[in-house]
């Protein structure tokens, strides 16, 4: 009789536990519709984007790099181009593969993916000096800081830490981060790329490109806080992608990136994750690392409803700016009437 009374109490006690974690796992979520898609931004044939890797909003300019371009375009306020420079070649002030650009204290920062430097010019787009680091071969993102010095990832295996700090005329200041380790080195380098990003306090966040860990670094580089975020469900598809592909014997290391752009904009931390469409778009508490909401993109502006590919993102009279590197396009999202929907 016991046994039987027993039971159900059991069951109804494993229920509710059930209900409470897939409750409190669910994510609300922020609708922002497509009102208007971009791709032509002047009147001649130099207006159009090749392959676009990053978009940033400031001092009423958009800067994109137009990385097949091999060149930096500047828009105004109405998405028309204001400026654009930059030609290919292996010259100091030439790029191999520009694929990121920050524009700050009236200078432009370009990193060339291919030529291991960072290229800087002033704001009219002429060319001002170059910072050469040691032969990596990965400069896809990096960060600066209020003291005008460079925070770049760090790709070599032999040393243990996630980024580094360089000085303008291009001297290591500095190491920081501990890094994931692995047994075998080319894995080793797979595993600890990283996202950077600092903010206004300089703060530094770091997002690892194929481990589902986020970090905060305080201006000395060390840690205030680490999130595991694996449970975030594209973030648990890929990531359990890359653990079956790496059981294998004749992998290849071509792992998938978790996380392909970062954005630190007022009180939040944006990273978009990968995912089938590419670029689902995840806000992060920047102060605790509490996963806030995500950014649902509604793509009210085509028949076919074709899928988007979200990758590099600004913000701009509270409006989403995204461009789709697929499409060459940028588009232009209203943020909807905030609900408390849930993911």
């Amino acid at each position: 009789m016991k046994k039987i009374i027993i039971f159900p109490i059991v069951l109804m006690i494993l229920i509710i536990i059930y209900v409470f974690k897939y409750y409190s796992n669910m994510i609300e979520t922020e609708d922002y519709i497509v009102e208007k898609k971009i791709t032509q931004f002047s009147e001649d044939s130099s207006g159009y984007l090749f392959d676009p890797h990053s978009i940033q909003y400031t001092n009423y300019k958009f800067i994109i790099t137009d990385t097949k371009n091999y060149r930096i375009m500047v828009l105004d306020t109405n998405f028309k181009k204001l400026l654009a420079f930059g030609n290919r070649g292996v010259g100091p002030e030439e790029f191999g593969v520009p694929f990121y650009s920050i524009f700050k204290n009236d200078k432009f920062y370009i990193s060339d993916e291919m030529n291991y430097k960072i290229n800087i010019f002033n704001q009219n787009g002429e060319f001002s000096n170059v910072v050469k680091t040691e032969k990596l071969y990965d400069i896809s993102n990096f960060a600066l800081t209020n003291s005008n010095t460079i925070l770049i990832p760090n790709l070599v295996y032999s040393t243990n830490s996630i980024f580094k700090e360089y000085s303008i005329d291009g001297k290591l200041i500095g190491e920081y981060g501990k890094r994931i380790p692995f047994i075998d080195p080319k894995i080793e380098i797979n595993k600890n790329i990283v996202l950077i990003n600092t903010d206004a306090e300089d703060n530094i966040y770091t997002i690892f490109h194929t481990e589902p860990i986020i970090r905060k670094y305080n201006r000395d580089g060390e840690l205030i806080w680490e999130k595991n975020v694996k449970n975030i469900k594209e973030i648990k598809r890929s990531y359990n992608f890359n653990k079956n592909y790496l059981k294998k014997d004749d992998y290849k290391y071509n792992i998938i990136s978790l996380a392909i752009y970062s954005l630190v904009y007022k009180d939040k931390l944006y990273v978009v994750f990968s995912g089938n469409p590419e670029g689902h778009i995840y806000t992060f508490d920047k102060n605790t690392g509490k996963v806030v909401n995500k950014l649902n993109i509604v793509n009210n502006l085509f028949e076919s409803k074709e899928p988007l590919y979200t990758h590099s993102i600004c913000f701009f009279k509270e409006n989403l700016i995204f461009l789709d590197r697929i499409k060459n396009a940028l588009f232009i999202c209203k943020r909807e009437k905030y609900e408390n929907k849930k993911y």
